[in-house]
This record gives structure tokens, C-alpha cells and sequence, in this order.
């Protein structure tokens, strides 16, 4: 991960290295291919936003937070595509969409935001159920919530979604890191 080692020290010299582009001309690859994947693009926009932030947060905690905001995407989809092929209430399909919501978050997390740990085969069914029973009480507070926020506060889907969302970031975090993933605490 050359490049990112290079951002780190160039982010904690503060300004005192100096920088000097070098033109280098590469022939064509004979054999192998490049290191650089998704993986290590994540790790780098990961990085960057660390020290964006100030390095307030861990960067595990970035990265799930990013994930997370996927994870509205999907939801606000699921939702709607559920309303709209099944023709029933909000309340009705809100359920289905944040479970749907959860497993994605936990399997782009689990190939992204905790790949040295990552879960494979049965492990990885294991871990998306004991990743939805650790997401199970914020789940319902996310239901609960938006659902509330729907019909005494404001009949917009999107915000009410937001707004369950929002509660659920923390303990997701932290809950899945030490009980699904085993990181320590």
C-alpha cells in the first residue's frame, strides 16, 4: 500500500517534507496484474477522511459510517420499491427495507471495514445473523422512530427514515465491532 504510506507520512510531517514530482516511464506488464483494487481506493478515501476530521474518529469508525450512508441508499429504495410492488403502507414494508438495509451495511462492511477479519462461508452466514441480533434493538428503535416521526411529526417517508437511521449509528458501531467482527474494545 505504497501510496497510502506516503499520504500518512506526508499527513504527519505537518508540511516539513518537501514534495518533488519525478516523471517515471513504466513499460508494459508482462505478468501479474496491479495490487490496486477497491480495497485499497477504500482505504485511501478512508485515510483521507481521517485526517479531514481531525482524527476524531477511528478509522474503522469512518468507514462504517460510510457504509451506513450506503445503507440509507438501500433502504430508501427498498422501501420504495416494496410500496410500490406490493401496494401496501409504509409501516407495512419499513420492517423488510431496514433488515435489507442492515444486511447489505453488514456485508459490504464485512468485505470493506473489517477485511483483515473478514467472514467467510458458514462464518459469514453466522455472522449476518448474530449482525442482525446485535442490530436488533436498534432496528427497532429505527422502526419505531421513523414510524413515530411518520405519523405524529411528518408524513414524509425520507425524513422519517432519516431520522430512524440516525439513532441507530453508535451502537451498530460499536456493538458489531466487538461482537460480530471481535475487535477489541
Amino acid at each position: 500500500h505504497g501510496f497510502k504510506f506516503l499520504y500518512e507520512l506526508l499527513s504527519v510531517s505537518n508540511g516539513k517534507l518537501k514534495i518533488k514530482e519525478i516523471a517515471i516511464n513504466f513499460k508494459s506488464r508482462l505478468h501479474g496484474t496491479s495490487k490496486l483494487d477497491i480495497a485499497i481506493l477504500w482505504d485511501f478515501i478512508i485515510s483521507l477522511l481521517h485526517t479531514i476530521s481531525g482524527k476524531l474518529l477511528p478509522r474503522r469508525a469512518v468507514s462504517f459510517a460510510l457504509v451506513g450512508l450506503s445503507g440509507i441508499f438501500v433502504q430508501l429504495i427498498a422501501t420504495d420499491a416494496l410500496i410500490h410492488f406490493t401496494g401496501t403502507s409504509f409501516e407495512s414494508v419499513l420492517p423488510f427495507s431496514v433488515v435489507i438495509a442492515a444486511s447489505s451495511n453488514y456485508l459490504i462492511n464485512n468485505f470493506l471495514t473489517f477485511r483483515g477479519l473478514r467472514l467467510k462461508n458458514w462464518d459469514l452466514v453466522k455472522g449476518l445473523l448474530k449482525f442482525l441480533i446485535v442490530a436488533s434493538l436498534p432496528v427497532m428503535a429505527n422502526i419505531g422512530l421513523a414510524t413515530s416521526f411518520y405519523n405524529y411529526i411528518t408524513p414524509s417517508e425520507l425524513l422519517a427514515q432519516v431520522a430512524g437511521i440516525l439513532v441507530v449509528f453508535i451502537w451498530n458501531y460499536a456493538a458489531s465491532s466487538r461482537f460480530v467482527w471481535n475487535t477489541p474494545s
